[in-house]
């Protein structure tokens, strides 16, 4: 059995370059017995408020739900770096996210220290809408 690199993936999923230039991140490639390859988790790297308007003018997420649809990417989710405000944002505009990464820091669990960490109100957002969880730092 022999799989594709990922740069050859990129090629596979036919996608736009200037979706990459956000950092989208593989958090794992699957090449089953066929050699039939998707991603398993595919990962929106660093959102913020300026990367989701941007991703929204480019169609991204037309992009990743095609994907999906043809069974390349099995889980859609993003990481998060910014305020409470704009993660309950990313969270209410777009139901097909299935996961996100945030940072949780238990010495500052509010995030008021840090103005790029959604703390407990982010980590409970995430629950409340069903979405799956990684926790960094």
């Amino acid at each position: 059995m022999t799989c594709m690199s990922l740069q050859s993936y990129e090629k596979h999923l036919d996608c736009q370059n200037d979706i990459f230039l956000f950092g989208i991140f593989v958090i794992s490639l699957h090449c089953d017995e066929a050699s039939n390859i998707h991603i398993d988790f595919y990962l929106l790297h660093a959102m913020n408020g300026e990367r989701w308007e941007k991703i929204k003018k480019l169609n991204g997420l037309k992009f990743l739900e095609k994907s999906k649809a043809e069974g390349k990417i099995k889980h859609i989710g993003f990481s998060f770096h910014d305020t409470i405000d704009v993660f309950k944002t990313i969270v209410d505009e777009y139901e097909g996210f299935e996961f996100c990464q945030i940072q949780f820091n238990y010495i500052d669990e509010d995030g008021e220290k840090r103005v790029h960490n959604p703390g407990w109100q982010g980590l409970k957002y995430a629950a409340k809408n069903e979405l799956g969880v990684i926790i960094m730092e």
